[in-house]
This record gives C-alpha cells, sequence and structure tokens, in this order.
C-alpha cells in the first residue's frame, strides 16, 4: 500500500510503502518511503517593458510543459509593481510534478506629463523671484533653473527658465524667459534754484540733500547729479517757471534693479535783474529842519543784459537825508527813477546807494534880558532870554538866565545859562551864540531877628536857652551864633530878652540883607512879635538847692563834733555866700548821750534865686571799744587773740605795749569797722606779758 492505498501513485512525493507477505504460510511485512521526484520543467518571463498608468502591471509567464501555474514576485513582492521604476521578476513553477524557474527585470516607463510656466513677468523685490508652473496631471513636482543656475534670481533682468518634471511616474519640461522688471524711483529734496534774469533758460539745482525714494529692503542707491542739466522753459522773469532735468543716473550695489523716474514738476523763479545808476551825486546843505535833498551829477544805467530793450525813465525822482539833522556823510535815500523799454520787465532798479552829504549847522542867537529882583540868595533872574534864527518848527525851551553873582548891587551881568534846543538833535543842529545884559539890579532882603520867649531855671547868668527866630532868609543863607540874653541873671518873670548875637551867612558879610532886631521887654503888652503875655515870656525859675546835714559819729562820753552841711545845686559859681541865711543845724544829742543814733537837723538857709530842700542827718554815738583777750596755740605757738566791736564807718588801730610805763606801740595797720567784732592774732611767744588797747582814729 502506497500511504494507504493499493493504487500505486503517479504524482512526484513521499510515499510510505507498505509490503505485507500475502500467503496463507508466511507472515511478514516491511515499511519504507517511496519518493517520486518533480520533474524539471521550464519558464520564460514576457511583458517585461511597460508605461506607468496608474495601474499595476505584471509580468507573463509561458511554461514548458505549458499550462503549469507559475509564481510571480517582484522584488520580492508578490503583488505587481504600480509605480514606474525597474522590479526583479521571480516567476518559479508552482505544479507537484514540476519545477522550474526564470528570473528577469521589468520595467515601468514614466508617462508624459505636460508643463505650462506662469508668473514670468514680474517686478523687483530685492528678494528671490520664481515663476510658477501648472502640470498635468496637477500637482507634480518641477524643478526650476534659472539661466542653468537652480537659485532663483534676485535682480532685475532676464531669465532663461527650465521646467522639469519631478516625479517617479512622469517626465516632461518647459522652456521660457522670466522677466525681472526695474523698480521706479522718484527723486525727492531735488531742488530748481531761482535766478536773476540772465538772457537764458539754463537752471542750477540744488542736490544738497537730494535722492532717490522707493528702494527695497536695504538697497543702497545713490542720484547722480553731476552730469544733470537743467532748463527753465524759457529765459523770462515769471515765478514758478517749470524746469526740466536731463542726465540724471543712479549708483550703488543694487542700481541695476531700479530705474529713475526724473521729476516732472520742479519749478523755479526768474527773478529780475538788478539795473544800477551810475554818476549820481548829493549837494550839501546848511541846515533847514527838513530832509530834502538836491541831486546832480551825469546818470548813467548799468546792467543791461546783451541788447534788451531798456531805458531809464526819471519822472518824479525825488532825493532825502535819512535825517534833517546835522551831519557829516549823511545818507540819502534817493526814490522815483523808474524803467521803460520792451525788455523792462526782466529787470528792477535799484535806485542809488551810497549817496552822502553833509548838513551844515544853521546859526541860533540867544540873548539875555534885563532883570531887577530882591535879593533872594540865588543867582536866578525871571526874565526869559529871546532868540533869532530858529528854523521851521523848532524852538527853545528852558530859556533862562542867571546873574553873575547872588549879592545886591546894581550893573550887574545877566547871562543866558539855560536853555532846550528843541530840535530832535540836543540842539546839534544850530551853532549857538548867547548875548549877556548888563543892566541886572538886585536890591537887599529884609530880614527879621526876634528874641524869643524863654524860661530857665537861675543858673547865675544872664543866658538864655532859646534862639531868636529869624524870617527873611533867602536861599541856603543862614543866620549861626544866634543868642539872646536877660536883661539881668535874677530869678523873676517879666524879663526883658534881647538878641544879643548872630552873625549873617551870605557870602556878603551881611551886605546882602536890611536888619531888624526885636527883643522881648518886661511889661510890654506888645513886643511887636505876636506876644501879648511878656510877664511870662522871659523867666527865671529859682534854682533847687539841697542842703543836707552831714552824719556824723562820736564816742559816748566826748564832746558833740562840729556839726556841717553839704549843699547841692549851686549854679554860676554861687557858694554859702550867696546865700541871703546861713544853714542852722542842730541835734538833740549830748556829750552825756548814752550810745544809740540821734538826729541832726538843718534849716533857716534862704535865697531868693533858689528853692531850698532840707535833708537830715544822724549822729550816732558809740560806746569806748571793749577789748577781749584770749590764747590760743597756732601749729604749737602759742598766740593770742585780741578781738573788739568795730563800727562800719571807723578806723580802729590796734597798739600794744610790754610796760604800761613804756609807750604805745601799732600791731598791724588800721583796721575799718564791719558793725560786727574784729578779731586779730598776735604772736607772743617771746613776749612774758603784753597790754592791748583800742584807739578809735576816725569818728565821725
Amino acid at each position: 500500500t502506497y500511504n494507504g492505498s493499493a493504487t500505486a501513485p503517479t504524482a512526484a512525493g513521499s510515499y510510505t510503502v507498505v509490503a505485507t507477505i500475502n500467503d496463507p504460510n508466511y507472515l511478514g511485512n516491511a515499511t519504507s518511503t517511496l519518493v517520486i521526484a518533480q520533474a524539471t520543467g521550464s519558464v520564460v518571463l514576457g511583458n517585461l517593458s511597460q508605461t506607468y498608468t496608474g495601474a499595476a502591471e505584471a509580468a507573463t509567464a509561458i511554461t514548458t510543459p505549458s499550462g503549469l501555474a507559475v509564481n510571480l514576485t517582484y522584488n520580492g513582492w508578490g503583488n505587481p509593481p504600480t509605480n514606474a521604476g525597474s522590479y526583479t521578476v521571480i516567476g518559479a513553477i508552482n505544479d507537484p510534478n514540476y519545477q522550474g524557474s526564470a528570473t528577469n527585470t521589468l520595467v515601468i516607463g514614466r508617462a508624459a506629463g505636460s508643463l505650462v510656466l506662469s508668473n514670468l513677468d514680474q517686478i523687483y523685490t530685492g528678494s528671490a523671484v520664481v515663476a510658477t508652473a501648472t502640470t498635468t496631471p496637477t500637482g507634480l513636482g518641477v524643478d526650476f533653473e534659472y539661466n542653468g543656475s537652480a537659485t532663483a534670481p534676485t535682480n532685475a533682468g532676464s531669465y532663461t527658465v527650465v521646467a522639469t518634471i519631478q516625479s517617479r511616474n512622469y517626465q516632461g519640461s518647459a522652456t521660457n524667459t522670466l522677466t525681472i522688471n526695474r523698480i521706479p524711483l522718484t527723486v525727492a529734496n531735488l531742488l530748481a534754484v531761482d535766478k536773476v534774469y540772465d538772457g537764458t533758460t539754463n537752471a542750477a539745482l540744488n542736490a544738497t540733500t537730494a535722492k532717490v525714494i522707493g528702494m527695497v529692503n536695504s538697497d543702497i542707491v545713490s542720484l547722480v547729479t553731476s552730469n544733470a542739466t537743467a532748463y527753465f522753459e524759457d529765459e523770462n522773469v515769471a515765478t514758478d517757471k517749470l524746469v526740466t532735468i536731463v542726465n540724471l543716473a543712479l549708483s550703488g550695489t543694487a542700481a541695476a534693479n531700479y530705474r529713475l523716474v526724473a521729476p516732472t514738476n520742479l519749478t523755479a523763479n526768474i527773478t529780475a535783474a538788478e539795473l544800477t545808476l551810475a554818476g549820481v551825486t548829493v549837494a550839501s546843505k546848511i541846515y533847514d529842519s527838513t530832509t530834502k535833498a538836491q541831486l546832480n551829477g551825469v546818470i548813467s544805467l548799468t546792467g543791461v543784459v546783451g541788447n534788451d530793450d531798456v531805458s531809464l525813465n526819471t519822472n518824479g525822482v525825488s532825493a532825502a537825508f535819512v535825517s534833517a539833522k546835522v551831519g557829516t556823510d549823511i545818507p540819502v535815500n534817493v526814490s522815483g527813477y523808474t524803467l521803460t523799454g520792451i525788455g523792462a520787465g526782466n529787470y528792477s532798479l535799484t535806485q542809488p546807494t551810497g549817496l552822502t552829504a553833509d548838513i551844515t549847522a544853521a546859526t541860533l542867537r540867544i540873548t539875555a534880558t534885563a532883570n531887577t529882583k530882591i535879593y533872594d540868595g540865588s543867582t536866578t533872574a525871571v526874565a526869559i532870554p529871546t532868540t533869532s534864527g530858529l528854523q521851521a518848527s523848532d524852538s527853545v525851551t528852558g530859556l533862562m538866565e542867571t546873574y553873575d553873582t547872588k549879592n545886591a548891587g546894581a550893573g550887574k551881568t545877566l547871562s543866558v545859562t539855560a536853555y532846550t534846543v528843541n530840535d530832535s538833535n540836543n540842539g546839534n543842529n544850530y551853532t549857538i551864540t548867547t548875548v549877556v545884559n548888563t543892566a541886572g539890579l538886585i536890591t537887599p532882603a529884609a530880614l527879621t531877628i526876634a528874641a524869643a520867649p524863654n524860661t530857665k531855671t537861675y543858673d547865675g547868668t544872664t543866658n538864655a536857652a532859646a534862639i531868636p527866630t529869624v524870617g527873611g532868609l533867602q536861599g541856603s543863607d543862614s543866620v549861626t551864633g544866634l543868642a539872646e540874653a536877660y536883661n539881668n541873671k535874677n530869678a523873676g518873670t517879666g524879663k526883658t530878652l534881647i538878641v544879643s548875637a548872630y552873625v549873617i551867612n551870605d557870602g556878603n558879610s551881611g551886605g546882602n540883607y536890611s536888619v531888624n532886631t526885636i527883643p522881648i521887654i518886661n511889661n510890654n503888652a506888645n513886643n511887636g512879635n505876636g506876644a501879648n503875655n511878656a510877664d511870662t515870656e522871659g523867666v527865671i525859675v529859682p534854682a533847687p538847692l539841697t542842703v543836707t546835714a552831714d552824719s556824723k559819729t562820736m564816742i559816748g562820753g566826748m564832746s558833740i563834733p562840729l556839726l556841717t552841711a553839704s549843699y547841692s545845686g549851686f549854679a554860676g559859681g554861687d557858694n554859702t555866700n550867696a546865700l541871703s541865711s546861713p544853714a542852722i543845724l542842730s541835734t538833740t544829742a549830748t556829750s552825756a548821750s548814752v550810745a544809740g543814733r540821734y538826729p541832726i537837723t538843718v534849716t533857716g538857709a534862704t535865697d531868693p534865686n533858689y528853692t531850698i530842700q532840707y535833708v537830715n542827718g544822724t549822729l550816732t554815738v558809740i560806746s569806748s571799744p571793749q577789748v577781749a583777750i584770749t590764747s590760743v596755740k597756732v601749729n604749737g605757738t602759742p598766740h593770742c587773740v585780741v578781738s573788739y566791736p568795730a563800727v562800719a564807718g571807723q578806723t580802729y588801730q590796734l597798739e600794744y605795749t610790754t610796760n604800761l610805763l613804756s609807750a604805745w606801740a601799732s600791731l598791724g595797720t588800721p583796721l575799718s569797722g564791719i558793725d560786727g567784732i574784729v578779731a586779730v592774732t598776735n604772736s607772743i611767744a617771746s613776749t612774758r606779758q603784753c597790754f592791748f588797747r583800742v584807739e578809735v582814729l576816725k569818728a565821725q
């Protein structure tokens, strides 16, 4: 059996063969494998060159024996490819009884595509400019070349563009021209310059700040005006005349990408040419308060261009000084010259300039006028000087004249001393002559000096403190040394006061005045100075006199000291001898009075020139000083301390002796009293016995 079947196999393969003895007498079997190998067949591959269609493209296979199944793989894949390309095709017989295979290459060629180029006319932007392409079928990739370079151009120009389809399944190309056009640039700040008429159309340019505008990115492009030429539309004078410019150029690294648009609205003015006059002169004159000037000379016109028809018209010409004031080389303004002729419109006429002439001063005479006055301390005169020679509306104000001196007298000289010439030139338009007058008269002025009322306290003199009053002084004159006096020195009322001294300070020893002195007379009801109370106008009031009893001090048991008084208030050298009666001093104390204070009274003094006041004094009676002695040691050395009462205002001397039969010696210097105990320490180291006493040196 073969794989369990009694039929022998015909197909290639491996079979299990079981052989069993088919005999009734024997048993036995054997098992083995029967192998039927595959026969060799052949394969021929076809349809290996195709064109992309978008569908799967399969190769074909023919077998021997024919009709065998074949398995095809493409680059190892069982599915036939779609995209264009080269593929390794393996065709293997797929039959149980045959084996065999073949290998070849399947090529799927790219299909033909089409290109249409566009966007071929562009403007320079400073960036790369690319063409665009539309493909059939749409959406295919495209590579561009510009003049053989894959880099898209930036600068203006014409470029050959070759566009090639970049696709796995399609191929194709197109060629055209890409044009990058230059950007137009406009000119800014380029100015045509005004000019003065010169008979030509030539124009000048001001390119100081000129520039071009419209560049892109950071391109550097400059305007070149060095070869530019400008022309007016015609040569005649006018404003805003159109100016045409040629030969402007561009420079700079990016200049080739731009084209210049020359300005078409540039204008400028042609102004009239100035013509001047020559040969004009001016005559000098004497000041007449006007600015009128006289022109002289032979006049000619200069500055006419070529053979232009221009001539001078002198009708209506006038000339004037810039000032009517006197001066040298005064500028003169001229006006009124005009131009006539066909070409006059292209000119303006400059009136003559730089002309000068002199105006010399006119003569002005000012004369002093006779004047009479009463002395007033000044040289002023009220008369007004007279004038002659004034021009037009000029005037003289502030006219004054003065005397040669202020003092009284006849035949005095009067001189012109002040005037203001109102000629708008501080009088400098005139040569001024002043004339004196010798008929001046000054008469003395009346001066009164009147005694003034005075009241004083008796001072032992006739002097009065009041200052006489003065009436009638003139100018800066003064009266000094003024004094007045009483008719006697004694106290009383109704006294006569007289002017006793004065000095007139008038620079003429008083000769400028007629002086009248007025006294205040006793019992005269009207003294001529308005006083009606003569009894009270001259008064000497008694002076206050104070009599003070001098205070005294005495030691009890002694005689009353001499009583004295002090005087305060005597005037004019008076003393106690001037008193009508002397002062009387007394005290209630006696030599037997006990210690204490006793009044000293003063009375009795009289004098009509004094009002007397009294101040009492004090007599102080003190006891005789009692001496106390105490023995002490000072630093181990025996001393004695002598103490005693002392009264302020007294002077004490401590005295000692070692023998009462001997003289007393002073111990130390005198000591002043202190209204208390005075202690004196004395060394007695070398003295066995010592006696002390106190002597009152001064007792008041």
